[in-house]
């Protein structure tokens, strides 16, 4: 047990000369460099933290994309499936007029509702801590310790493969001592997308957006809108799309001609490296995003698809 007399050393704690000017000059260069940082919590040395501190956005081509598509008209609701800490419906949801958020990464969802909380205080909107899935179940979640936006369902519908899931984290080979494992809360995508459109039209909410991010389950998420979309409800689909070719007929087929698929395409895009994309933008002027009507050789990997109500064909 401590005695008081403990605690009466004459130095509790030393900071060096150099270590004093070290501390007082980054603290000063932080500042700077984080003066326009988004005012949300954020984890320090994660791959998604650095932007939204730095440059004050997260996916800045994404965030403009449903921007624009609240301007055309489908400003009534957004839908973010894989919200992770609410980067992107912090930044855009208050263009809408409801924000619907799933997470089901338990670790995430508090900050989320912090965060949704001080971006959203004007903005109706709501937090299901859980993942859609064509079940309900529970499933476990792999989370890369240095990518927390990079979680993945372990699932047999899940469509990447192990290189892609690697590849997307830049790691090399599967290593569990990189990743924290977690069960997760799974349900039935159909009844749930069932009940929250049901919510919406009875809301008079019929022209919406949706942002989609799980890794590798967009499939069954958008099979599972698909299923559950009222006829007279109309759509703004973003969603990711990673490894091997994309295959739109099945998913334009599901739609019933509906839907019509569009690439968000970066100008350059070709350069694979840090240095090499930075010489292709400083060669070319800067870096341009255009929405333009998908093809066979696209390489884009931000997808999205404009379903029409029903009658109004694409």
């Amino acid at each position: 047990m401590m005695r008081s007399s403990d605690l009466t050393s004459p130095v509790v704690f030393r900071r060096s000369l150099f270590g004093a000017l070290r501390s007082f000059i980054a603290i000063a260069l932080f500042k700077r460099l984080t003066r326009v940082a988004l005012p949300l919590f954020v984890r320090g040395g994660d791959i998604i933290s650095a932007p939204p501190q730095a440059l004050g956005a997260h996916e800045p081509q994404v965030a403009h994309l449903l921007e624009r598509f609240a301007a055309d008209g489908h400003r009534d609701f957004l839908i973010d499936v894989g919200a992770n800490i609410g980067l992107i419906s912090c930044q855009s949801g208050s263009a809408f007029g409801r924000v619907v958020m799933f997470e089901p990464n338990p670790l995430c969802v508090g900050i989320l509702k912090v965060n949704s909380a001080i971006a959203l205080d004007q903005t109706p909107h709501e937090v299901h801590p859980f993942g859609l899935g064509t079940n309900n179940e529970v499933l476990t979640l792999r989370v890369p310790k240095h990518n927390w936006g990079g979680a993945y369902v372990v699932s047999n519908d899940n469509t990447y493969d192990s290189s892609t899931l690697l590849q997307k984290d830049g790691l090399v080979h599967d290593d569990p001592a990189k990743y924290l494992t977690m069960d997760i809360e799974i349900r039935d995508a159909v009844q749930v997308f069932s009940d929250l459109f049901g919510r919406l039209l009875a809301a008079g909410a019929r022209h919406g957006a949706v942002k989609i991010d799980v890794e590798g389950l967009e499939w069954v998420v958008l099979l599972a809108i698909s299923k559950s979309l009222p006829t007279d409800i109309s759509l703004y689909i973003a969603f990711e799309h990673w490894g091997g070719a994309f295959l739109p007929a099945p998913l334009l087929e599901a739609f019933g001609g509906r839907a019509e698929l569009f690439a968000l395409v970066k100008t350059p895009s070709g350069a694979r490296t840090a240095i090499g994309k930075l010489f292709d933008i400083v060669v070319r002027g800067g870096q341009q995003f255009a929405l333009e009507p998908w093809s066979a050789d696209s390489d884009a990997n931000d997808l999205v698809l404009r379903v029409h109500p029903r009658g109004e064909r694409a």
